[in-house]
């Protein structure tokens, strides 16, 4: 277990890593050190909000579209908001990797404003550290914002796998830049950044590959079952019904993700399905609601 569940926001569990609440302590007790008495924990809390709400961001832009939200993880380096799937179109990835960046500095322009009429210390503070979030996920490097926008930019040109190609090798590079920049600029923070970015570039780009051979793109161990709960073996069984049900299982717990046999993503939930469900409608039995033409409906998004 690398964690708990916090709360469920939209319907979204919101979960924390044990590695987040050290993070809290360490910079708590660091305020104390450098003289900011109390006002610490006042700042933990600006900061944990500021980064909260860009994963929100994040999340409802992926449920706009059509892209169901497993859950939000806060952890050391941040926040991460887990999708049921990746994003397919290029389009998709550009406004979900953008809607972070784009939350913060909506933020940082509302803290500024603030500022400028009444000149409050934490008006600054909030403008201040939105910018940092801002900023520092902008960077054109995977697994950051500002790398998956690029990406998405780059997909049109070169194709998916040359494009996340290219982009692994000049994430890598950019995180040597980062690495070098921490001793000679004495921003110390930035060497652990530059080492999440070297090895992160090659996990996205994994986690990315992952999903064609069935597997989560948080990691997760997923099985995919027919209508009766039983394995499927591969997603180009014949299943005799309309759809399919993949069990994700992570440190956070077990959802469960339906699937009609395109692939498309159905519904999410943490009621079980298949073998597991206890009364005929959590097996699976009941008629879908009927699709447009643009995908599945709103309601089935996120639901859990």
């Amino acid at each position: 277990m690398h964690g708990f569940r916090l709360a469920r926001v939209a319907a979204i569990p919101i979960e924390i890593r044990y590695s987040f609440i050290f993070l809290l302590i360490f910079a708590f007790y660091g305020g104390i050190l450098h003289g900011m008495g109390a006002h610490a924990f006042l700042v933990l809390v600006v900061g944990f909000a500021s980064i909260f709400l860009h994963e929100l961001g994040h999340a409802f832009v992926a449920r706009w579209r059509h892209i169901p939200v497993l859950g939000i993880s806060l952890h050391a380096l941040g926040g991460e908001t887990r999708l049921a799937t990746l994003p397919h179109r290029p389009l998709d990835e550009f406004l979900i990797g953008a809607a972070g960046p784009f939350v913060s500095l909506l933020l940082a322009g509302l803290s500024g404003l603030w500022l400028w009429t009444t000149g409050a210390f934490w008006a600054e503070l909030c403008m201040v550290v939105n910018l940092l979030i801002a900023g520092g996920n902008l960077l054109p490097a995977l697994p950051l914002d500002g790398g998956r926008i690029l990406c998405a930019v780059l997909v049109p040109h070169w194709g998916e796998e040359e494009a996340m190609r290219r982009m692994v090798l000049f994430s890598r590079a950019v995180a040597l830049v980062v690495g070098a920049c921490a001793p000679l600029l004495e921003i110390w923070v930035l060497l652990p950044l530059g080492f999440m970015l070297f090895f992160g570039a090659a996990a996205h780009e994994r986690a990315a590959k992952t999903w064609a051979k069935g597997r989560g793109a948080d990691g997760a161990q997923v099985d995919v079952l027919d209508l009766e709960g039983r394995p499927a073996g591969s997603r180009s069984t014949t299943l005799g019904g309309t759809y399919i049900i993949e069990k994700h299982r992570n440190a956070f717990g077990t959802s469960w993700v339906v699937r009609d046999l395109g692939g498309r993503v159905l519904l999410v939930t943490d009621v079980p399905l298949g073998e597991e469900a206890n009364t005929p409608r959590e097996r699976g039995e009941w008629p879908l609601p009927e699709e447009d033409e643009e995908g599945p409906s709103n309601g089935l998004l996120g639901i859990c």
